[in-house]
Formats: C-alpha cells, sequence, structure tokens
C-alpha cells in the first residue's frame, strides 16, 4: 500500500501547476529584445519565450525560430502553444522560442522582388549569423541547434537559406514555400536543381508542408521531385500535402514538423531500463542523431523511477531521483521522492532538507507540511536518546 500511495500522490503532484497564480497578476508568455542592427540599419525587435523551469536549471535548449513572430495573437501564440504541450507530452525536448519580428517581410524573406530585382534575403541571412544567434549566446543558454519555423513569405526564406547558407539552420518547417511570385519561384526551383545532389552530404531535416490549393501547388511538387531524386546523404526530407479545411488553426504545420523532427524522442517503449545508465544510453544515442546534446525530460525520468519502484528496484530508483535533482533542482517530484527515500533510510536531517526546499517553492501543500512535522519529532526524539 505504502508504494501505491506514494505513486498517487506524485502523479496529483504533476497535475498541479508548479507556481501560484494570485488576483491581479499578468499572464505572461514571453519578452520583447530590442536589437540594433548594423547589417540591416534598423531597430529589430524579437520575442524571447523561455521553458518553463528555465531560471531554475543550468541546462542549454535548442532554438525555434518563428519568422512570422510578429503576428503575436495568432503565429507566436500558436507556436508558445503547441512547443508547450509537446514539451509537457513528453513528446519533444524544451526549446527558446524566438519570434522574429519583421518591418518589411517580403523585402527580408525573398530573394527576389516581383520585378526579379536582388531582394533582401542575403542580408537577412547576414543578420542571423553576426547578430541575433550572437545576442542569443550572449544572454542565453542556447545549444548550437537552430530550427528555422518559416510560414508562407517565411517558408521562401527558409528554403534560400537552406541552399545559400546551409551551415546557418540545422532544421527546416516550412509551409507553402512556393507562394510567391513566379519570378521568385523559378529562382528557387533553379537553385534547387544545381543545389541538391546525391553525392554531396547535408545533415538537416527538412519539413515542408503544402495546402493541395495553394496557387503554387504544382511548384511544389517539382520542388519535392528534386529534392527526392537527388537527396543528399544525412538529409531527413518529409513532404506533406493537406487539403484547404486541415490548415485551421494555422499551428498543424508546426505541431506536425517538430513532432517529426523530434519523432525519436520518448522513449522507446522497446527500450529496456533496468537502472539510470539505460536511459542515459537511450539519449547519448539520440543526441548523435539530432546533432546536439538532448536533455532528458523529468517526465521520462520520472516514469521509469515509478516502473523501477513497482519492480522494487530500490537503489535504482534513488539514483534516477537523485539525477533528477541535478537537472532539475526545484522538481517537486524530485524534492517529495527523495524526502520519501531519505525517511525510510533513517536519514531524517536529508528528508527535512528536501521537505523545506519543497516547500519554498509551494508553502500552502499541507500533506507536505505534515510530512515535515513528522520528520522534526523523528529528528527531536531522536536527540533525547
Amino acid at each position: 500500500m505504502k508504494i501505491k500511495y506514494i505513486l498517487l500522490f506524485t502523479l496529483i503532484l504533476f497535475t498541479l501547476p508548479l507556481y501560484s497564480q494570485n488576483d491581479g497578476e499578468d499572464i505572461v508568455i514571453g519578452k520583447y529584445r530590442v536589437i540594433q542592427s548594423e547589417i540591416l540599419h534598423e531597430e529589430r525587435r524579437i520575442l524571447v519565450h523561455l521553458p518553463l523551469g528555465y531560471e531554475d536549471t543550468e541546462l542549454r535548449y535548442p532554438v525555434v525560430f518563428h519568422l512570422y513572430g510578429d503576428f503575436l495573437t495568432t503565429y507566436f501564440t500558436d507556436a508558445v502553444t503547441v512547443t508547450e504541450r509537446l514539451q509537457e507530452s513528453g513528446l519533444m525536448p524544451q526549446v527558446i522560442l524566438i519570434g522574429v519580428d519583421n518591418t518589411d517581410r517580403y523585402r527580408d524573406l525573398r530573394p527576389l522582388d516581383r520585378e526579379g530585382n536582388v531582394g533582401g534575403s542575403g542580408k537577412f541571412a547576414e543578420y542571423f549569423k553576426e547578430e541575433l544567434i550572437p545576442f542569443l549566446k550572449k544572454h542565453y543558454r542556447i545549444e548550437d541547434y537552430d530550427i528555422l519555423v518559416g510560414p508562407q513569405a517565411g517558408a521562401c526564406f527558409g528554403f534560400y537559406s537552406l541552399m545559400e547558407h546551409p551551415d546557418l539552420f540545422d532544421a527546416f518547417i516550412l509551409e507553402n514555400s512556393f507562394q510567391n511570385p513566379q519570378k521568385v519561384n523559378d529562382y528557387l526551383l533553379d537553385k534547387a536543381n544545381s543545389f541538391f545532389d546525391k553525392s554531396r552530404t547535408l545533415n538537416k531535416f527538412v519539413f515542408m508542408i503544402v495546402q493541395k490549393e495553394c496557387p503554387n501547388y504544382q511548384q511544389a511538387l517539382m520542388q519535392k521531385r528534386i529534392i527526392e531524386s537527388n537527396t543528399p546523404a544525412g538529409l531527413r526530407f518529409v513532404f506533406r500535402e493537406i487539403d484547404q479545411d486541415m490548415y485551421f488553426p494555422p499551428d498543424v504545420f508546426l505541431k506536425d514538423g517538430l513532432s517529426e523532427l523530434f519523432k525519436g524522442y520518448p522513449l522507446a517503449a522497446s527500450t529496456e531500463v533496468k537502472c539510470l545508465h539505460d536511459i542515459k544510453g537511450y539519449y547519448e544515442s539520440l543526441s548523435k542523431k539530432l546533432g546536439f546534446s538532448v536533455n532528458i525530460s523529468d517526465r521520462v525520468l520520472r516514469e521509469c523511477a515509478l516502473k523501477l519502484r513497482q519492480e522494487e528496484k530500490e537503489e535504482e530508483v534513488k539514483e534516477i531521483w537523485e539525477y533528477v535533482l541535478t537537472l532539475y533542482p526545484k522538481s517537486l517530484d524530485g524534492l517529495f521522492n527523495m524526502a520519501q527515500i531519505s525517511f525510510s533510510a533513517g536519514k531524517y536531517q536529508d528528508a527535512k532538507k528536501y521537505y523545506e526546499t519543497f516547500l519554498e517553492i509551494r508553502p500552502n501543500e499541507v500533506f507536505i507540511q505534515n510530512s515535515l512535522k513528522r520528520v522534526l519529532e523523528m529528528i527531536d526524539k531522536s536527540k533525547k536518546r
């Protein structure tokens, strides 16, 4: 019964919000930052959404750049919702989401203007490389792994930058990349014919989604044929067609693209987990496949610990919860379980420390308050002996 009770309480903790919400507090999903761009000769604004618990860890995170970041209540808010839900469900690692604000979208995101003259994509790519990414490296803990999300004109920039600046981004999630003036589409297809080559290596992920009713649908199919007939080694290419009515809400393509990119992130059901080493081994292999050091989610670690607890592998369980707290020092599950383990082992001072830390984060948890009282009573009894 004791094991079942602890399991139930752990699951209850997971369903509760980590932080309290008080009357009058703002609802915040990000922060604006301003960069004075010498390359673009103007101020450029970005929106930064950090993953839950960012301030409480030392972990580094991959970056998702959304090129329609100025659509705050639609594209950017949708992107926050998608990434948070996939992360909470254990389907992708936590990321830093950057909404890239636009001042002149079609100037920056297309390599040519409507008349066929040189557009602003080259300078915009230079802005990413020389100013935006260095700014993020200076101010945030980021992994050297960048994901570009581009709807419509943003998809045009994504396809362009893949071919002209292949070292700039690691993964691309693009929607209707050929919804452009014909001269721009012709330019992109000509570049694709010379760029994609079976003899080259291109360790990238490219997800493209197109509406069948898009006026440039045939160009998108031509793009698909070029890539699939000349796929470079290492390229993961996913092409998807959808009907018009499947497009709404506008976050569909982002959810599908991220799910494809991180398809191997959930611990495979076939993976035999006997101890922490097995979990680490799985994610070390995944890190090599994706090209960056993948953080193991507290969800995965918790589920493995609970499974091993049911198998009565106490030392292995303890090792996992200790590791959880090295990654996520304010994990309520980690603190509670280490307090329980310490108490069972008669290490009352350790249990006291874990319960007190728990209550610093969530001070009104009555069960933990009562558990701490019990620990203090045991400490007091031991002193009187």
